[in-house]
């Protein structure tokens, strides 16, 4: 295997403990700082100097502007067999992500630091989590600790990175309830996850309030408590939903039964398509969520004038190829071009979801674990795989893949509880509405699963670099 970590992320510990961190309060908010009996939500911050930040929010925008162009060249010029056959749309689900909206939904870039620098492996598109805990929690855990460091005289001061993500979100949030309301969807505005998930609960119900706090009657319905009518409406609580915000995967709505047969998810997606229901995201999400959408990026930036020979336009501009080069690392449908190079790579299931499905491969092209030995010796982050079940691992290993070149993950020691814990970084963006929000750190294995750490993300005021004027004013207000 080529080096697989790049160099070591530098983290510092927060002057909490666990119950000064997670009050009553807070846990309101964010009720699963545990996950499967371990600490999830960490009382120590990883560190960013500020232009690494400065360059994540650059490139992030500019990587979901490739994004948009790309998915308006599937929506407007591919035939319905290439967004089934390539990008694996299932065929019911097609006429769905060709609905073209022009405003984006919310969106998390997963980006790593490796060799060549900051590179962004995947997209979440459809149903992005982890917002409560960057957008809210984060914020709470640093500025306590900025009291506490003040009060002690410790001369030490944390910045927010993520303090702009609850301003963001609920700005598209309301520019997505604006068009829709605009194109004529009349009915309640219903925002739905499964009552008994906290994860999903949790996230929907942030989302929820911020719409709320800006003015707009929204309600919560469960998942399990929605009614379809065929060819007549969506209903939440004997009320007619005009617009629906559901944290609950496009895929898996499309395979949906009642415990008759009848197709609810196919009845919904009807709805959609008959403009009788609006829905958040977007369905258009779906093309983005697709990992094949980044081998469809790459094939364009690597065949570019080839393919654009046959267009009246060039399909990129320069621009977008270079940030195509510069961000995304290559991505294939088949690993043969890793394999002609004896290069490593990472086989990715399309629609996996939290490392699911992910298996990395080695210079001669030998699987490796999930987790292998080196890490396990050196982490007490235990593999998402032993907690899987057989059939959910079935149904990530039986999808299509991509093939993508490995990006070496930087190391991250930390402690939990007086143990030392050691991991791997993967830093999430948050891009709502195509615009620079906040950022996630999460802390686990080579492939980062469910178990992975959440960790505050901050910029040290202390630091050796200089700190923007407007930033840490902006910060010092906060």
């Amino acid at each position: 295997m080529e080096q697989q970590v790049n160099r070591i992320r530098h983290t510092i510990k927060l002057p909490l403990g666990d119950k000064e961190a997670f009050t009553d309060t807070r846990l309101h908010v964010v009720p699963y700082v545990r996950m499967y009996d371990q600490p999830y939500c960490m009382t120590e911050a990883i560190l960013y100097d500020e232009t690494e930040v400065m360059e994540l929010r650059q490139a992030s925008e500019h990587v979901h502007s490739v994004y948009e162009r790309v998915m308006r060249f599937v929506q407007h010029e591919l035939p319905d067999i290439t967004l089934v056959q390539q990008l694996g749309i299932p065929m019911q689900l097609v006429e769905a992500a060709r609905q073209s909206e022009p405003i984006s939904g919310i969106s998390r870039q997963d980006w790593i630091k490796g060799p060549q620098g900051w590179k962004c492996i995947e997209n979440n598109a459809d149903t992005p989590t982890g917002i409560p805990e960057a957008a809210y929690l984060a914020e709470e855990l640093i500025q306590e600790s900025n009291r506490l460091w003040g009060s002690m005289g410790a001369g030490q001061r944390l910045l927010n990175p993520s303090n702009e993500l609850s301003s963001q979100l609920q700005q598209v949030l309301v520019k997505l309830l604006q068009h829709y309301r605009e194109q004529g969807y009349s009915g309640s505005i219903v925002f739905s996850a499964y009552r008994d998930h906290a994860e999903d609960r949790a996230n929907t119900m942030y989302l929820l309030k911020l719409v709320q706090q800006a003015g707009w009657e929204a309600e919560f319905c469960a998942l399990e408590d929605l009614r379809v009518v065929p060819g007549e409406g969506l209903y939440a609580n004997d009320n007619k939903v005009g617009i629906w915000y559901r944290l609950y995967p496009l895929e898996y709505l499309m395979t949906d039964e009642s415990e008759d047969g009848f197709p609810i998810g196919r009845a919904v997606l009807a709805l959609t398509v008959s403009k009788q229901l609006a829905v958040m995201n977007p369905l258009q999400s779906i093309l983005l969520q697709s990992k094949a959408m980044m081998a469809l990026i790459w094939a364009l930036h690597e065949h570019h004038d080839e393919l654009s020979s046959t267009m009246s336009t060039p399909i990129l501009t320069s621009w977008e190829r270079d940030i195509i080069e510069r961000y995304i690392p290559p991505t294939y449908l088949n690993p043969e071009p890793f394999r002609a190079m004896g290069s490593s790579y990472v086989a990715k299931s399309i629609w996996g979801r939290e490392g699911k499905g992910t298996a990395i491969y080695d210079a001669n092209g030998a699987c490796e674990e999930i987790q292998d030995e080196r890490v396990t010796k050196q982490a007490s982050i235990p593999s998402e795989a032993y907690i899987e079940d057989n059939d959910d691992q079935r149904y990530y290993a039986d999808q299509p893949k991509v093939y993508q070149a490995y990006v070496p993950m930087e190391a991250v020691h930390m402690e939990s509880t007086g143990n030392q814990l050691s991991g791997y970084l993967l830093t999430g963006v948050y891009v709502p509405g195509g615009i620079y929000g906040g950022l996630l750190p999460r802390v686990g294995g080579r492939i980062t699963g469910d178990l992975a750490r959440f960790c505050p993300a901050a910029i040290q005021k202390n630091s050796h670099l200089m700190i923007n004027k407007e930033q840490i004013e902006e910060g010092e207000s906060n």
